[in-house]
């Protein structure tokens, strides 16, 4: 299946970029270029497929590369016209005016993130605009809009961090619980730890309940053994929080009349 797929794609790649070294009109080039840049995202969505079980474990590797990132949005707006023009809808572009023009990461998959999300739009719109805008996300914007909102629904109080620094600092024992976001890259198992470093008695602190959506890495064995109390899967909802919540706080319970 590996050969049968890629074989065909690299032929349309190889053929276009021998085609792109002819005489060609400007609208000819224009035409084979973006057979040749369609080509290539679609040869990385036919790799990412192949290497399904890599995306499942985690152990696919990202290209670290310096690369245009305005040349990158430029591109992305240059292969979704022509598709928004048949439909009549007005496609724009922002680049806010401290965005680096250059970055480094892995140009093709951010590419192809970009253009899956405004293929949809484009695809599911019958009329109007649509604007792509991008800017530097400040660090309030890493973590998960929706959990203060979730927690608002049975009137809550919500202290959120951006940080794990942050997120020692504030925490304390008006605190019952701390959601933690954990993910590939992120340090909290190592945050776990420093919670309990932070009481002295276990009763005392907060429940530490872990947020993910890597099914594989993160278990709910490996949550327990650093000390956290609980374990969410992602999408979150508040349904999965308060039956969390509703185990845990009656456990603690029981272990206090004990």
């Amino acid at each position: 299946m590996n050969h049968e797929m890629r074989t065909p794609m690299h032929a349309v790649i190889a053929l276009s970029s021998l085609l792109q070294e002819t005489d060609l009109t400007a609208e000819q080039r224009l035409m084979v270029e973006t057979i040749l840049k369609s080509s290539n995202l679609l040869a990385t969505l036919i790799n990412d497929v192949l290497d399904l079980s890599r995306l499942e474990d985690g152990s696919l590797q990202l290209e670290e590369a310096t690369f245009n990132l305005h040349s990158l949005f430029r591109e992305v707006l240059n292969l979704i016209t022509p598709v928004a023009s048949v439909k009549k809808l007005s496609l724009t572009s922002h680049l806010a005016s401290d965005l680096p023009m250059y970055a480094i990461g892995d140009e093709k998959r951010l590419m192809q993130t970009i253009l899956n999300v405004v293929g949809n739009a484009v695809k599911f719109s019958k009329e109007g605009c649509m604007s792509i805008t991008a800017f530097i996300a400040k660090p309030e914007c890493f973590r998960d809009p929706r959990i203060p909102d979730f927690l608002l629904v049975p009137r809550c109080d919500v202290t959120t961090a951006s940080s794990s620094e942050e997120c020692v600092r504030v925490v304390s024992l008006e605190h019952e619980v701390v959601f933690m976001d954990v993910c590939t890259g992120l340090d909290g198992y190592e945050l776990a730890v420093r919670i309990h470093e932070k009481f002295t008695k276990h009763q005392d602190r907060p429940l530490i309940v872990a947020l993910t959506g890597n099914t594989k890495r993160v278990t709910k064995e490996n949550c327990m053994m650093v000390g956290m109390d609980g374990l969410i899967l992602k999408p979150i909802s508040v349904n999965k929080m308060r039956g969390v919540l509703s185990e845990l706080l009656e456990r603690r319970v029981l272990c206090e009349t004990v």
